[in-house]
């Protein structure tokens, strides 16, 4: 599983501001006049992060990079969804392994992959990054012919079975019991 950062308690506060009031705050020293000082001490926002918002500086986020953009990151993710939704479910492993391919396509080397090959803990990072448009599950392994089953067949079945059971006391049976259960 990917490592999640934990704060110790105690540890000093990073962000105690919203992206609304730093947004506020440069609309109002662009339009308005307001020194970086001025609109700092207002919205509460530390001065040293106002300034840097202000001339653009670090831009990037916390942390190491992602080395995949977000374009990439959903691509892999929908060809994971379209081989499932074919009946072949992709394993952590499969995705990293298109991750390589898609790296050896470009021509790209990245330095932190062993061979090319995303760690797994890469792959769990993925899937926490969109867990709200994918999730992993365990697939049950069933044939074919099983899942091109039709709601046809199904309702024709339990209307057989209850035309075969009508004359059973209820008792006697023990799926049917099992079903009333769920």
């Amino acid at each position: 599983m990917p490592r999640t950062y934990k704060r110790k308690l105690g540890a000093r506060k990073y962000k105690d501001y919203s992206t609304e009031n730093v947004e506020t705050a440069l609309t109002k020293i662009v339009d308005e006049g307001w020194s970086l000082r001025r609109a700092a001490a207002h919205y509460k926002i530390p001065f040293g992060t106002l300034n840097n918002k202000y001339y653009s500086r670090y831009t990037k986020k916390n942390g190491g990079q992602k080395v995949f953009s977000d374009n990439a990151e959903r691509s892999f993710l929908n060809a994971a969804c379209i081989c499932g939704d074919w009946g072949f479910p992709l394993t952590i492993t499969d995705l990293r392994l298109l991750a390589k391919n898609y790296l050896n396509e470009k021509g790209r080397n990245v330095g932190r992959f062993i061979d090319n090959v995303p760690g797994v803990k890469w792959a769990y990072s993925l899937l926490n990054r969109h867990k709200d448009e994918v999730s992993q599950k365990v697939a049950a392994n069933i044939k074919r012919a099983r899942a091109n089953v039709s709601r046809e067949t199904v309702n024709k079945y339990f209307d057989h079975l209850r035309e075969t059971l009508k004359d059973v006391p209820v008792g006697n049976v023990i799926i049917l019991n099992l079903l009333y259960l769920l």
